[in-house]
Parts: C-alpha cells; sequence; structure tokens
C-alpha cells in the first residue's frame, strides 16, 4: 500500500473518473446551415481541453495527506 502522501488527487481524479473529462461537448447533430452549430464543437473543444488541463495540474500538486489533515483538524 503507498502512503497517503504519495498519492496525488490526479491519480485519485483519474482512476474514480476512468480516464473521462470532467466536461465535454455536446454530440448533437450539426445543423450545417448554421454558422454557429457547424464550428462551436471546434471552439469548445479548445475550452474544454484547457478546463481539464487547469484542473488535473491543480490536483497534480494536492496529495490525499493534505485531505487528511484538514478533516481530522477538529479531533
Amino acid at each position: 500500500a503507498r502512503r497517503p502522501e504519495t498519492i496525488t488527487l490526479k491519480e485519485i481524479y483519474l482512476a474514480a473518473t476512468e480516464e473521462k473529462k470532467l466536461m465535454s461537448c455536446h454530440k448533437k447533430p450539426v445543423l450545417k446551415a448554421c454558422p454557429v452549430s457547424s464550428c462551436i464543437e471546434g471552439v469548445l473543444e479548445e475550452v474544454v481541453d484547457g478546463i481539464e488541463a487547469s484542473t488535473q495540474s491543480f490536483l497534480a500538486r494536492k496529495n490525499l495527506q493534505d485531505l487528511m489533515k484538514k478533516v481530522s483538524c477538529g479531533r
């Protein structure tokens, strides 16, 4: 078993979500006559990828021990 300080929250997140993204773009049919519908997936994909990268970066800097300390602060 690993020590809590060696387990990042990113590892827990990825294990719990099975590497699915926190957010995703909808998969509705594209209406070719609509300029927004035609390109929104590509536009939002960059935003969604940025959110995912930021989230994983933040979680990588925290570990299970960090949470355990906060939970036990009242004891």
